[in-house]
């Protein structure tokens, strides 16, 4: 039995010789895993790369194999550019720690087709992380909601914002992460850019964004690849 689906690659594990374990985000499936072997002469899939192919086997299989691989939106900055490549890493890391099998959501679906096609382009990408995690926090369902009024704190575990004695796990005033946590709800892009943030208060305000969708979806952050932008590119 046969179906042709599209999707987006998570993860790849070469098995032996040319076979692989892809893990790909589709549309109406969520999260599946495949068998796959590349014919003689052609690449291996990269992470992220959005593909169209047919799904076969028997439905007694636990996986069934990934036929007919056509790559619909193939990855030249990507691939040539080492922030994006490095980004791209991150995000794909992110993914495949959150993601559950079998479990289709369309609309983060549509919004990493979107995300990722923005970092194919050429252009400013220098927000596009907190654009990606803050936009993974809607499409899960723990987006915080920025309040009307000037908070004091940010509780990571509660998810919200309030003034007066924080919570022991909080963010606060004492940095730009609480102002920048505003702004990115707020979708104030304008004031990120007029008013950079430093990279130390980049690399807590990405840490602290991660930490919150880890602990949303009750599972261990144990993300290294932001670790290794950082080494690799003094951010």
């Amino acid at each position: 039995m046969k179906s042709r689906a599209e999707g987006i690659v998570i993860y790849k594990q070469k098995i032996r010789d040319a076979m692989w374990l892809i893990k790909v985000l589709t549309l109406d499936h969520g999260l599946q895993s495949f068998w796959y072997r590349p014919k003689k002469g052609i690449r291996p899939l990269n992470a992220l790369e959005e593909i169209s192919f047919v799904s076969a086997g028997d439905q007694r299989e636990q996986l069934h194999w990934m036929k007919e691989v056509e790559i619909l939106v193939p990855h030249h900055q990507i691939e040539s550019h080492p922030v994006k490549a490095a980004t791209a890493l991150f995000m794909q890391e992110i993914l495949y720690r959150l993601l559950q099998e079998n479990d289709p959501h369309p609309p983060l679906f549509y919004f990493l087709k979107e995300v990722i096609e923005q970092l194919e382009q050429e252009g400013d990408i220098a927000l596009i992380h907190f654009v990606f995690l803050l936009g993974l926090m809607r499409s899960m369902g723990c987006c915080p909601v920025a309040p009307h009024d000037q908070p004091d704190w940010f509780g990571m575990r509660q998810g919200e914002f309030g003034r007066g004695t924080p919570p022991i796990e909080h963010i606060g005033k004492s940095n730009h992460q609480l102002e920048a946590w505003l702004a990115l709800l707020k979708g104030d892009w304008a004031k990120l850019k007029e008013k950079p943030i430093t990279n130390a208060d980049r690399r807590m305000l990405l840490k602290s964004m991660v930490d919150y969708l880890f602990i949303h979806q009750h599972k261990v952050n144990a993300i290294q690849s932001l670790d290794i932008y950082y080494e690799l590119f003094h951010a």
